[in-house]
């Protein structure tokens, strides 16, 4: 290898590992995200349940009118500063139409590189076998609080009959701080329904990638180097 190519090379990978370093630099220190989950129909006291940070939240019994509810709440972990919560909630048919059952999921402490922009995608997939219908609603608030409703992201309602898995507006929005999602589903049921039904937000965090930034400074820098190449022949 030419020796003028081969201190482009070795320039462009020190600048790349700079770049790196300068990333992690900005990133907040790492944390682990607590997950919470509440159960509320009118005329009950709201049920919460909390877990320890890490875990998944389930919740099985009866509340309210309502018979064998069966809910999971998961914490989706990804790489850095990626994250998300995902729910499944299963109910029992239904005798008559009971009043509308809300179910929220929470994540807080959740952190954020200074600067960075941050992508909330969602969707809900519901199985709704009578008129049924389904609202959620999705928020981040950047008092980080539990069940925080600061900012909404999206909103939606299925009725039903239908199965189907449905797909709600993201939202891309600048956050410098530690801050909470959540995802409220209520379920306004006829009777005789038996729905199931799995809110999801899922929350990405892009950054540059330091080899993309490596690929193209090689050629620049080979451009660079034939060009003077050529003069000093000339």
């Amino acid at each position: 290898m030419p020796q003028g190519v081969g201190a482009a090379i070795r320039f462009a990978i020190t600048f790349a590992t700079a770049l790196m370093a300068l990333i992690a630099l900005g990133r907040p220190a790492a944390a682990t995200p607590i997950l919470q989950l509440s159960i509320a129909e009118s005329g009950y006291a709201t049920t919460y349940v909390s877990t320890t940070p890490g875990n998944t939240i389930s919740f099985t019994g009866n509340y309210g009118q309502y018979v064998n509810i069966a809910g999971t709440g998961l914490q989706i972990i990804g790489y850095g500063d990626d994250s998300g919560i995902s729910f499944t909630v299963q109910i029992a048919k239904t005798t008559a139409a009971y009043s509308a059952l809300t179910i929220s999921l929470t994540e807080t402490e959740l952190p954020a590189s200074p600067g960075t922009v941050i992508l909330f995608q969602s969707y809900t997939s519901a199985t709704l076998h009578t008129a049924s219908t389904l609202t959620t609603h999705t928020y981040y608030d950047l008092t980080d609080t539990p069940y925080g409703t600061q900012n909404l992201i999206n909103s939606r309602t299925q009725t039903g009959p239908l199965s189907t898995t449905g797909t709600e507006t993201d939202l891309a929005v600048p956050i410098g701080q530690t801050y909470s999602i959540t995802k409220v589903a209520t379920l306004t049921p006829t009777a005789n329904a038996f729905p199931t039904y799995g809110p999801q937000l899922y929350v990405t965090v892009p950054e540059p990638s330091s080899f993309a930034v490596f690929g193209l400074m090689v050629p620049s820098l080979l451009m660079l180097h034939h060009r003077r190449r050529g003069k000093a022949a000339a």
